[in-house]
């Protein structure tokens, strides 16, 4: 009869280690999912930055040739109007 309890005290020391381990591996898996998780909305926001950046460098630069196009039609229309009617 003892040496049955201590075969049962035995089985149930070696569950619980392997429940044990595997609990350890399952949150060092968590772990690595979440830093991977994490690593990809960093990038993802990175990415996101970097578009806006070039969307609005591109807006200035059209904004820029507006307002030399503008210039020119102003210079134009300035020198027509200084011609005097000879």
């Amino acid at each position: 009869m003892l040496a049955l309890l201590q075969d049962l005290l035995k089985k149930c020391q070696q569950c619980m280690v392997i429940i044990v381990q595997a609990k350890e591996c399952q949150a060092l898996e968590a772990l690595k999912n979440a830093s991977m998780l994490l690593e990809q909305i960093e990038s993802e926001k990175s990415r996101e930055e970097k578009k806006k950046e070039a969307a609005a460098r591109k807006r200035e630069k059209k904004k820029q040739k507006r307002k030399e196009k503008q210039a020119e039609i102003t210079e134009k229309v300035n020198c027509v109007r200084d011609r005097k009617p000879g």
